[in-house]
């Protein structure tokens, strides 16, 4: 037997053979990717249509699993605690599918896993500037034990001198858009809170092959052509991400959406799509 042929021969099989499979990898990963032919189409027919992409939009849709959430429980006792400074008095009660707890002015309810509280007299009047005011809100998240949260959203309304400040749980990279503290703080304190709560408990179930980005924003282009009909448009994008969002108040499965961020004569606005169903809005 030859020994340096069957030699030379195998070296050549492997070397087909690495270059075969590295093209399956190759053709796998470019499947779920958009070309830079295809960023530049939709980039080219948003502009035709009044509105200007100024963001890297997500070039891979690779299938994605849902993320699974717990049930809503929330440690009333601990919240008790948070929001009212003595816990004894307050008085229970059930408005229909409604739990209320007051003291006072000072009102807590329950309902469908939304908690509310509600403090429109406030403290002691201090003026809080902007970092002050988050600080407060960061404050009483850490006090509930709920972990992940970023600032997600701020708004600040200088006629009635309020702040709102809107955080969202990170959860594997991820923004779980429907886990969020919404507060409002004036110069009063934080005289509104609302949440809603669900513990993230992994990715799960089959994989889901999603729309790609490309054609979110073909939907969301006639999304805004149903707001503003043919009227001049100058929109303009500056954030597009995947969020994950709890399906309905009774579900603990949560779906990819594409969150896409714009403006319009100043004014922030945003659209959810749905990554499984492009024509989905929530």
């Amino acid at each position: 037997m030859n020994w340096n042929s069957a030699k030379n021969f195998a070296i050549i099989f492997f070397i087909m053979l690495n270059a075969f499979l590295g093209g399956l990898t190759a053709n796998e990963a470019n499947r779920f990717n958009i070309s830079e032919a295809q960023a530049k189409n939709i980039s080219e027919v948003l502009y035709k249509n009044g509105i200007a992409l100024n963001a890297a939009a997500p070039r891979s849709y690779r299938p994605v699993r849902l993320l699974t959430l717990s049930e809503y429980d929330y440690d009333m006792d601990g919240l008790l605690a948070i929001f009212f400074p003595d816990p004894d008095e307050v008085e229970y009660a059930k408005e229909q599918d409604r739990a209320v707890y007051r003291a006072g002015h000072v009102t807590l309810s329950v309902q469908n896993g939304y908690v509310l509280y509600e403090n429109p007299r406030g403290g002691e009047p201090i003026v809080f500037e902007k970092d002050e005011a988050e600080a407060l809100c960061a404050g009483l998240i850490e006090k509930t034990g709920l972990t992940g949260f970023a600032l997600d959203g701020f708004e600040f309304d200088e006629y009635d001198r309020a702040f709102r400040f809107i955080y969202r749980q990170l959860y594997g990279g991820k923004t779980v858009y429907s886990n969020y503290f919404d507060f409002v703080v004036t110069d009063y304190g934080i005289t509104q809170a609302e949440f809603i709560y669900g513990k993230p408990l992994g990715f799960n179930g089959a994989e889901t092959e999603v729309y790609a980005s490309d054609v979110a924003l073909l939907s969301f282009m006639k999304r805004i052509a149903g707001y503003y009909g043919s009227m001049e448009r100058h929109i303009d994008i500056y954030k597009i991400e995947m969020v994950f969002i709890r399906e309905n108040d009774y579900s603990t499965a949560a779906a990819p959406y594409y969150r896409i961020f714009y403006e319009k004569n100043g004014e922030a606005f945003e659209e959810l799509i749905s990554a499984y169903n492009a024509h989905d809005y929530l």
